[in-house]
């Protein structure tokens, strides 16, 4: 994703805040429902925030939150079907939406039927195993 900048900070110019700590940025956005603004006045507020994104040396603004969700949204790589975050030799288990993607772990990929034509037994026996073993994995983020 190191991509997304374009800009050459040996011109002059501000160095660019790390795509890692853009992407938490985005992430705690969605887990606590906030707006750009609300994020650039809490991620430095808030020590929790702050350990979460690793103590960068700069954190970002409204304008660069905003400016980093843009670049995602023109370039097609903000959707999670697109990052992959899998360990070799470890199982990931995913719904039906995450079809067509390659994986580096195994694929725990519920199956998913197709126009006039239904799931047999098996594949519907493997997406309700594949939901519990989700369901256990999520619950604890679902608190949080």
């Amino acid at each position: 994703m190191n991509d997304l900048y374009h800009n050459d900070t040996d011109n002059g110019g501000r160095p660019n805040i790390p795509v890692k700590t853009m992407v938490k940025v985005l992430f705690l956005q969605s887990m606590f429902n906030m707006v750009d603004e609300q994020a650039e006045t809490l991620i430095k507020d808030r020590t929790s925030f702050m350990n979460f994104l690793d103590y960068p040396d700069q954190y970002p603004d409204e304008r660069t939150i905003w400016l980093f969700r843009e670049r995602l949204s023109k370039t097609g790589k903000d959707h999670e079907t697109t990052i992959d975050l899998s360990k070799r030799g470890i199982i990931v288990y995913r719904d039906r939406g995450y079809f067509g993607h390659d994986l580096k772990g195994i694929d725990g990929t519920m199956d998913r039927s197709v126009r006039n034509h239904k799931l047999p037994i098996e594949s519907i026996g493997r997406n309700l195993r594949i939901l519990r073993k989700r369901s256990l994995v999520e619950y604890p983020y679902s608190i949080i």
